[in-house]
């Protein structure tokens, strides 16, 4: 009995993987870990969806803009080009 593993930290079958304080911080950041994980996945997701929403805005905000003559052609189509991944802003 020289190797008696009891007390909080310790305890029931498997205490490392199944029970005791050990464990039971084990799975709190499994599960934290996981819940973490959906959460990014899922904001991935949403961001990606989202995008081509702003885009398609902001297409219809430069066309305004250029039928009431605040832009110039030059500038239309420098913009409509980085809209739509062709060019770099300057």
């Amino acid at each position: 009995m020289w190797c008696n593993f009891s007390g909080p930290l310790f305890s029931g079958p498997g205490f490392f993987w199944g029970g005791g304080l050990i464990g039971l911080l084990l799975k709190i950041l499994i599960v934290a870990g996981i819940v973490w994980l959906a959460l990014r996945i899922i904001d991935g997701i949403r961001n990606r969806q989202t995008s081509g929403d702003d885009k398609d805005h902001s297409m219809r905000i430069l066309k305004v803009k250029y039928a009431r003559g605040e832009i110039s052609e030059d500038e239309y189509r420098r913009m409509r080009e980085v809209l739509d991944g062709r060019g770099q802003p300057t």
